[in-house]
Formats: C-alpha cells, sequence, structure tokens
C-alpha cells in the first residue's frame, strides 16, 4: 500500500514538474520583463471637460452677487475662446527620480496657451501657474478688489512654488505644505 501511494505521488511531482507555460503565459512573461526595464517615458494627449458653475454657488451667501459676476465672465470667456479641453505633455525617468508635466490650452490662433507646470523630483514637488495667472487676473481685476486674496494669489505668480513632498504626504507633520515655512518661490527654476 505504501509503495502505491509513493509511487502514485512521484509520478504527481513529475507531471507537476514537466507542465510549463503555454505560448500565451510565456508572451506575458517576456512582456512584464521589457515593461520592468523602461525607466523613462513621455505621454500626451488632452482633457475634455465642462462647467456648471450655477452648482457651485450659494445663494445665501453674502458674496453671491460677486460670485456669480465671476463665474459669469469666466463662462463667457470659455464659450468664446472654446476652452474646453485642457493639453498636456508628461514626462517620466524613473533613473533620475523625475517627473515633468506640462499643462497648457490652444489660443485661437491654435497656439499653445501655458497654464501651469509641475515637476517633481527626488521628493521635492515644484508647481508653476504663472500661465494661468496671466490667463485669469485681467478677468479677476475686473470683478474683484484689487487688495482681494484671489487677486493677491495671482500677482504674486512669479516663478515656481516648492513643497516638501514629506510635508504634503504627512499630515502630522508641523510644517503644512501650504504654510510660510514649507512653500518658498523659486526663481528660474
Amino acid at each position: 500500500m505504501k509503495r502505491i501511494v509513493s509511487t502514485m505521488l512521484v509520478v504527481i511531482l513529475i507531471i507537476g514538474l514537466m507542465t510549463g507555460c503555454n505560448d500565451n503565459e510565456i508572451s506575458m512573461y517576456k512582456l512584464s520583463n521589457e515593461i520592468s526595464l523602461i525607466t523613462a517615458m513621455k505621454q500626451e494627449g488632452h482633457i475634455e471637460y465642462s462647467f456648471n458653475f450655477e452648482s457651485l454657488l450659494d445663494s445665501t451667501s453674502d458674496t453671491y452677487d460677486q460670485d456669480k459676476a465671476i463665474y459669469d465672465l469666466i463662462q463667457e470667456q470659455i464659450d468664446t475662446l472654446n476652452l474646453n479641453k485642457i493639453y498636456y505633455t508628461a514626462s517620466v525617468d524613473q533613473s533620475k527620480s523625475l517627473m515633468q508635466a506640462e499643462y497648457y490650452m490652444k489660443d485661437k490662433d491654435n497656439k499653445n496657451a501655458p497654464l501651469f507646470d509641475i515637476i517633481f523630483v527626488n521628493q521635492e514637488f515644484f508647481v508653476n501657474y504663472d500661465g494661468l495667472a496671466d490667463l485669469l487676473l485681467p478677468y479677476l481685476l475686473t470683478v474683484e478688489d484689487s487688495n482681494s486674496k484671489a487677486v493677491a494669489f495671482f500677482e504674486a505668480a512669479d516663478g515656481y512654488i516648492q513643497f516638501d513632498f514629506n510635508d504634503m504626504i504627512d499630515p502630522n507633520n508641523a510644517a503644512s505644505p501650504y504654510s510660510a515655512t514649507s512653500m518658498q518661490l523659486q526663481k528660474g527654476l
């Protein structure tokens, strides 16, 4: 009896050892190996969007009329310039721990109008929103007080804002990514 059980176990183990991958599994294995060797890549595309500003408005707010005027101006510009797409170009180089992305719109002459750039290198994150500021500031100044926070934010756009990635992912860290201590303007990056 022991010999029969032992022989059956040996036969099952030999069959198991001889069982190999089929062609599809081998192809998948080779593809996963090739993908793991890729260290850099680039992607381009666009994001289509639409707005519903009415849902953002709070009719009980003290600033309802001012907010509605801003949203109406923005919606008018979106409709006039047909700004319903944001284009992007992104590249990643894993060997350098670098990710870079540029976001832009097409102007009425079909030229790239920059909105903002994002760079992630090592543990630092940089954002430049100069293009977005150039696009929105003229409209904000028509409806906002020149001393408002929104106007001040976009007027300050000059270079890159730097965030420490560890501050961004650790909410218990004393320095918030939005505090004065962790944000620094980086000129000429």
